[in-house]
């Protein structure tokens, strides 16, 4: 198939900044769908994997784990429904951008060594959560817009 060049230089980059923009809310979407799955796939797994006699969800440092990729999820879900208006949506897209990416880590942690030796579908979620931040995020242009002056 051969490729249709849309624009070039600002031309580009203003189309680029449009289509980020009226997006924002598809953006919060796969973001919050990211946690939500994170969270599901550590919870499931922390409820079989057995050791020193219990399920490690029984566990503190786990429990503390999967708290901290709940409350992830829950203020992602939350800003993806308030529908955003501040600037745009743009501290809430950085925010949730950063928060996906931590809390996917803290999903592996969860699942330990198994996540290397087993598809579980975490490594693709932290590989999910980078890409949108790398190709939506602009993270620091939209951190500069959001300093006061």
């Amino acid at each position: 198939m051969k490729a249709l060049l849309l624009a070039r230089g600002e031309n580009a980059k203003r189309l680029y900044e449009r289509t980020v923009d009226a997006n924002r809310h598809l953006i919060l979407a796969m973001q919050a769908g990211v946690l939500s799955g994170c969270l599901k796939e550590a919870v499931s797994y922390a409820k079989s994997r057995w050791q020193g006699y219990q399920n490690i969800i029984h566990h503190k440092q786990v429990r503390a784990e999967l708290g901290r990729i709940a409350a992830c999820s829950l203020v992602a879900e939350q800003l993806f429904r308030a529908a955003p208006s501040d600037l745009d949506g743009k501290a809430s897209q950085v925010l949730v951008g950063e928060m996906s990416i931590t809390a996917t880590l803290l999903g592996i942690q969860v699942l330990g060594g198994v996540g290397y030796m087993e598809d579980f579908g975490q490594e693709k979620r932290v590989r999910d959560a980078k890409q949108l931040q790398a190709i939506f995020g602009r993270k620091d242009c939209m951190l500069q817009d959001l300093c006061p002056e």
